[in-house]
């Protein structure tokens, strides 16, 4: 959770995300994953016309995540995201691939 205060007349906003997964074995984990922005409404009324630096905006995206462990220390992953309500943002679906290395 956390609050993102933020100037020059851009609306305040709240942010929330949550985790839940499960590993069924040393090779597998999965994920779904829930992510908020709620703005506070309290700046000015500016959009920008790519949807990218607007005010005010707000969205709930919810996503599966699933990685797989190459070796005890490396591995892959690859996830899905998409806006299941918002306001002022672009709605398109995010795909995600990575790599990823344990400590």
């Amino acid at each position: 959770m956390g609050f993102n205060n933020r100037t020059d007349n851009f609306s305040d906003e709240f942010h929330a995300g949550f985790e839940f997964g499960y590993i069924p074995n040393q090779k597998w984990a999965a994920s779904l994953k829930v992510y908020n922005i709620t703005s506070l409404n309290n700046g000015g009324v500016f959009v920008s016309q790519n949807g990218l630096f607007s005010n005010n905006l707000e969205f709930l995206s919810i996503g599966p995540e699933v990685n797989y462990s190459l070796t005890d220390k490396f591995g892959l992953s690859v996830a899905v995201f998409g806006a299941f309500s918002g306001q002022n943002i672009l709605a398109s679906p995010s795909y995600n691939a990575g790599l990823f290395y344990k400590f």
